[in-house]
């Protein structure tokens, strides 16, 4: 669950989401709606894995490794390189495979297969663990040799 929104991973690995959706982050394809009342699928995604929620972004872990983000963008929190607001699924670009997805309130985390961390979105107190405070909009490697 995220500030205002929710989201569920399904039993045929699709995802539902509800709640606030001023950025897109509750209902795929659309930010017509204030508000969702009832989950609503998010178009273009299956094979969901896992999902982590932020304020007003949620990301998907799918079964296959890859990692989906959508809904507020202001920080780079989705990490596909653009600060633009995303309704629909949208792919950060990682090196490998991730086994493990967080989510802050702005930013967003994976723990990849070959035991590295990598960190995007919002910065301004450290949280990405990157030496620096400033927001990354793509993924950055924060640290290795990490099991869990």
């Amino acid at each position: 669950a995220g500030s205002q929104h929710t989201c569920a991973a399904r039993s045929n690995g699709s995802v539902a989401c509800w709640g606030s959706n001023l950025a897109g982050q509750a209902a795929g394809g659309s930010t017509a709606a204030r508000v969702i009342l009832s989950p609503l699928a998010v178009d273009g995604i299956s094979g969901v894995a896992a999902l982590a929620a932020g304020a007003e972004h949620t990301c998907a872990l799918l079964l296959d490794g890859a990692v989906r983000c959508w809904g507020s963008n202001a920080s780079g929190q989705l990490g596909n390189g653009s600060t633009a607001p995303s309704s629909t699924p949208t792919t950060p670009s990682l090196p490998a495979e991730a086994i493990s997805i967080v989510a802050g309130t702005s930013h967003s985390c994976a723990l990849l297969a070959d035991g590295s961390v990598r960190c995007w979105g919002a910065n301004h107190r450290g949280q990405l663990g990157d030496r620096t405070t400033v927001a990354r909009t793509t993924p950055v490697p924060v640290m290795s040799g990490v099991t869990a």
